[in-house]
């Protein structure tokens, strides 16, 4: 009773049971062990752990829903592409002779209005606007990344860093959703075909007698 009491009291407070919250520690722990694992065989990409990480742990969730992961996905896309491509244009900008005297004073400006416009845009179109916020971060960061390294790169790393942890947080989630599943119903099928006794017969009871 006393027990009962205890998980109603917790599933009330918390909105979740005792064994979920657990599971949800967990797979957090062994979503970060993994990805320490991961860079100790890679060790050349590295300064990447983080990027995964957060990847990793925005992705798992408490009930094993991998639309978390896979919505993290596919913003990341978007946001990475447009922000490439940004970074493309504004390159192409600065290296003409013509537009390049009109584009330093308002390119940066300019680039990043039209970036948050296509990212809301094609996340709208693509039927994405659950991720419209995940892809407007990608497209900054890579947008921030790469003026300050003069580099295409950090796209190409945002997007392979995220994809990464994004795949492994599914993989954790699918494996405790199925070991879940495949325990639920082991004990389902030990309740349903559990033999009942025998009730004795009208002849077995004369017999006795």
């Amino acid at each position: 009773m006393a027990s009962a009491d205890f998980r109603q009291k917790f599933i009330s407070k918390t909105g979740l049971n005792p064994y979920q919250l657990m599971e949800y520690i967990v797979k957090c722990i062994i979503g970060v062990a993994g990805t320490f694992m991961l860079f100790l065989f890679f060790p050349t990409f590295r300064d990447q752990l983080y990027w995964v990480i957060i990847s990793v742990m925005l992705s798992i969730t408490h009930d094993n829903d991998s639309k978390a992961a896979v919505d993290r996905m596919k913003g990341n896309l978007m946001g990475s592409i447009v922000g490439l491509i940004g970074y493309l244009l504004e390159m192409l900008v600065h290296r003409s002779p013509v537009l390049s005297q009109f584009a330093e004073p308002v390119s940066s400006i300019s680039l990043i209005i039209i970036g948050v416009v296509i990212t809301i845009s094609l996340c709208a179109f693509m039927c994405f606007i659950s991720v419209t916020r995940t892809a407007l971060v990608a497209f900054f960061i890579v947008m921030i990344y790469e003026d300050n390294h003069h580099s295409y790169n950090g796209a190409i790393i945002r997007l392979v860093s995220t994809v990464t942890g994004c795949l492994l947080g599914l993989v954790i989630n699918k494996t405790f959703s199925w070991f879940i599943r495949k325990t639920f119903d082991e004990v389902k099928a030990m309740t349903m075909h559990k033999p009942k006794e025998k009730e004795p017969s009208n002849e077995d009871s004369e017999s006795i007698y």
